[in-house]
């Protein structure tokens, strides 16, 4: 089963990945789009997820998107909008941290600290500085903590209701 889920998991990576493509830019340049990509591709995920559902529901002619359900046991299009979101997040979430923490992975070499995605570039120094500080502290701080703490927060909030 944890085979599955981290061969699925890492789809997100293999979809976000310009390294082939891109043949111009040095290594660190590719390493920071992918992280900025990275950094948006849940808010990404949440509008298209939103914007999907909420089209279907006018399509078909569903219940207005944030309108209460009639009864207890119907499902709404906002319930199949968390569903997605939910499932979608849960497998980019092993690839949000790995990204998270790959700004801050750094190998000595004669005394000084180097970037491992891309060995010319001093850790700490310039870029890499605000791009650690910015995008890896965000993501830290929004991802790696945020997001199981939120799913901790909802399932709480509804503990009555599982």
């Amino acid at each position: 089963m944890f085979e599955v889920q981290g061969a699925v998991s890492t789809l997100g990576e293999h979809l976000v990945n310009p390294d082939c493509v891109a043949d111009s830019e040095s290594a660190t340049e590719l390493f920071y789009t992918k992280q900025r990509v990275f950094a948006a591709l849940p808010f990404i995920v949440l509008v298209v997820g939103f914007l999907f559902w909420y089209l279907k529901g006018k399509c078909n002619k569903s219940p207005p998107f944030f309108q209460k359900r009639a009864r207890k046991a119907d499902t709404t299009n906002k319930d199949k909008f968390v569903v997605t979101i939910t499932s979608v997040l849960y497998l980019l979430y092993p690839t949000l941290c790995k990204n998270a923490f790959g700004l801050f992975d750094c190998k000595d070499i004669g005394g000084l600290s180097y970037l491992k995605k891309d060995l010319e570039t001093e850790c700490y120094q310039g870029t890499h500085t605000s791009m650690a500080l910015v995008f890896g502290g965000g993501q830290l701080v929004f991802f790696v903590l945020g997001l199981p703490l939120l799913v901790e927060y909802f399932l709480r909030r509804h503990k009555h209701e599982l």
